[in-house]
């Protein structure tokens, strides 16, 4: 948990940097022009400029938030995308209501109008934007995740939630997870718990030492095995100690040669 709260920290930091950065750009041009122009650059001007920007990074922790519980994964890849596009929709929305009122607080001329007009007005010119900003979120939130957050952390307790309930599950007592549709069932010795959080998600917080992706549907503990058998068309099931029989994926070498190396 401490880990997650600390690179949603670390992601909204940098995107506030970023924002700081693309908006000291924009200002910098306008400045430019209205010397080129004549024109002074007014208080309602910077206002909007940096809080248009600034919802963005207020936003962006429900993005990524978002994203944790939908994580790109290769084998629900359309399903996922899917997800993301819609809710960037939702997102630009949402970001070009806030604009709209700030921008309509800002500019007394304009509360003279509907401001239904106004906030139409805005989504016709800056709904794409909306958009992009999203999306970038969600790439820098997955490459971060990729490649800042792959390491185990040491962790002893795995914390799952289950319909607004959070358990602390003892790493150790953890035999095996299944994924299942939308959700993923964490077998332990004395609880099953099902939550809406990605395999891939619970994968990265496990011990690599102790747990193995043996399919892309299940991960297993090393200490919970019983058995590997191997059917008459080739195949490959690990039987658990509870007699829960799991396939394996022939694919995963890896994992056939480290679960036959350690039962050997």
């Amino acid at each position: 948990m401490k880990r997650y709260r600390k690179s949603l920290l670390v992601k909204v930091g940098i995107t506030f940097v970023v924002v700081l950065v693309i908006s000291s750009v924009q200002l910098f041009q306008r400045y430019t022009w209205t010397e080129i122009t004549g024109r002074t650059l007014g208080v309602n001007e910077l206002v909007l400029l940096f809080l248009g920007y600034g919802i963005f990074t207020v936003l962006s922790i429900a993005i990524y938030v978002f994203h944790k519980r939908y994580p790109f994964d290769r084998h629900q890849l359309v399903k996922v995308f899917l997800v993301h596009a819609i809710a960037s929709l939702v997102f630009s929305l949402i970001h070009n209501l806030l604009f709209s009122v700030v921008y309509y607080v800002v500019n007394p001329i304009w509360q003279d109008y509907s401001f239904l007009l106004l906030y139409q007005d805005v989504l016709l010119n800056f709904l794409n934007s909306g958009l992009i900003f999203y999306w970038i979120a969600i790439i820098f939130s997955e490459a971060y995740d990729r490649f800042v957050k792959t390491e185990f952390s040491g962790e002893t307790i795995l914390v799952v939630r289950d319909q607004g309930k959070t358990h602390l599950l003892q790493m150790n007592d953890i035999q095996y997870l299944l994924s299942a549709d939308n959700y993923v069932k964490v077998i332990a010795r004395d609880k099953m718990v099902v939550t809406r959080e990605s395999m891939t998600s619970l994968e990265r917080k496990l011990d690599p030492s102790s747990f193995l992706r043996i399919h892309r549907s299940a991960v297993v503990n090393r200490s919970f095995i019983s058995e590997i058998n191997r059917t008459a068309t080739g195949e490959i099931n690990l039987v658990m100690k509870d007699s829960t029989v799991l396939p394996m994926s022939r694919r995963r070498k890896e994992a056939k040669a480290l679960l036959a190396t350690q039962l050997n």
